[in-house]
């Protein structure tokens, strides 16, 4: 699908840091995921793409922690959102997003 839309370049965040770590490994590790790992280890190393991975709290990606639940409890393999139809609790979270809403982050005093 990227290819057709001529898009080469790709920010990939996600607020587990051992999953990143995971990603940018030279070899796979036996997980439970380890296939899915290891497509995305090929993406990433693919020259075709441009990919930047880093970390971002999740509280700064309330919309994609939001998709990924849904995922994780539905039945279906797979969901299209639709801009103009998508779920109304998206929307709001979108709408604070674009709005520049901040949410407190609890860092325990050890991580200094």
């Amino acid at each position: 699908f990227a290819l057709k839309l001529h898009i080469q370049n790709f920010i990939i965040q996600s607020d587990s840091q051992v999953v990143i770590e995971l990603m940018k490994a030279t070899s796979s590790f036996p997980t439970g995921h380890s296939h899915m790992i290891q497509i995305c280890q090929a993406f990433i190393r693919d020259n075709s793409w441009n990919v930047e991975i880093c970390h971002v709290y999740r509280e700064a990606n309330s919309c994609a922690d939001w998709l990924a639940n849904q995922g994780v409890s539905q039945a279906q393999q797979l969901t299209v959102c639709d801009f103009l139809d998508m779920p109304e609790d998206l929307f709001r979270l979108m709408e604070q997003d674009v709005g520049g809403v901040s949410w407190p982050r609890s860092v325990p005093l050890s991580a200094f």
